[in-house]
């Protein structure tokens, strides 16, 4: 196998205690990072906040098990809804649309493949997972000066919420995948590195408005771009007609749709400087032209076994 394990996150919608335990046993199982609903009153927050999303566990039972469906439904209708049933009743058609599967602890087998089949429906090699990381942190690196830059693990998220006002997006191209690049960042911690002068924006060029963080965002997006180009995207197929899918954007719902249901691959990173809030950079990869993974491995393996077979030199 030449996956990578990678996270993903799920809210819990359950109230008791004993089945709590059952639904998080299987999650450290099956790489799902399990979060708990707090209180029936905390609906609308999550549904509000940023909280990217691979699924959602619903008890049967839950107190407010109509409105959890039809609001992620209405608002955030890519996040896969799994029922835990304990009865044999059947939904509702108005719910059931809401549902993309129910399971019992008798059928955790078929909710593993579900999960497999939904969340973890494409395989991300290592290296590849691994270079993503570090060609990113590099280029964060050369734009913010004496900044300490970390990075979460990867995980993949069916949401398609947008993190903050400043959204850069990019096509990626290659004859092994095709997709786009986001960054995403809040504007006002941006503008704070800017003025301590933890970036190489000048502040007499800086106007304090949208251009100096647009060009910061631009910049690292073109950097990051280029170094994973030249490493894993540098061979382009020559076909004339490629198809293309629209790119919805709804600025008032924070919402971005690329006319697919393919998860999304997420770094986080978080910036930190003395004397300065800690700001948060996005980025997510969404393969969902074209995704081949075993050209990536094929290509990698025939490398390798030109290094050891002394047809190549590492310098």
């Amino acid at each position: 196998m030449f996956h990578t394990k990678i996270m993903s996150k799920i809210l819990i919608c359950e109230e008791n205690d004993d089945s709590l335990v059952r639904i998080k046993d299987f999650c450290e199982l099956n790489n799902l990072y399990p979060l708990k609903m707090a209180d029936v009153g905390s609906l609308e927050k999550v549904l509000s906040s940023h909280l990217d999303l691979g699924g959602v566990f619903l008890s049967e039972n839950f107190s407010q098990f109509d409105d959890v469906i039809q609001q992620f439904h209405h608002v955030r209708a890519e996040v896969p809804i799994f029922v835990l049933r304990t009865c044999n009743e059947h939904l509702s058609s108005t719910l059931a649309d809401g549902v993309s599967g129910e399971f019992t602890f008798d059928t955790l087998e078929e909710l593993k493949a579900l999960i497999e089949e939904t969340i973890f429906s494409m395989v991300y090699p290592e290296k590849l997972i691994t270079r993503m990381r570090e060609i990113s942190m590099s280029m964060l690196e050369s734009q913010f000066k004496n900044t300490k830059i970390n990075c979460d693990l990867p995980y993949l998220v069916l949401d398609h919420m947008i993190f903050g006002k400043l959204l850069s997006i990019i096509p990626i191209e290659s004859d092994w995948c095709r997709g786009y690049m986001s960054l995403q960042a809040e504007k006002a911690p941006v503008n704070e590195m800017i003025k301590a002068g933890k970036t190489h924006i000048l502040m007499d060029e800086f106007d304090d408005g949208f251009r100096g963080v647009s060009s910061l965002v631009g910049e690292l997006t073109n950097l990051i771009w280029g170094g994973m180009k030249n490493e894993f995207f540098n061979t382009i197929s020559n076909s004339s007609f490629r198809t293309q899918v629209p790119i919805l954007i709804n600025h008032d719902l924070q919402h971005i749709s690329f006319g697919s249901k393919c998860p999304q691959l997420c770094f986080r990173y978080e910036l930190q400087s003395e004397n300065i809030p800690p700001i948060a950079i996005y980025q997510k990869f969404i393969f969902n032209l074209e995704w081949s993974p075993e050209r990536f491995v094929e290509s990698d393996e025939a490398e390798e076994e030109l290094v050891e077979s002394g047809g190549l030199e590492l310098f």
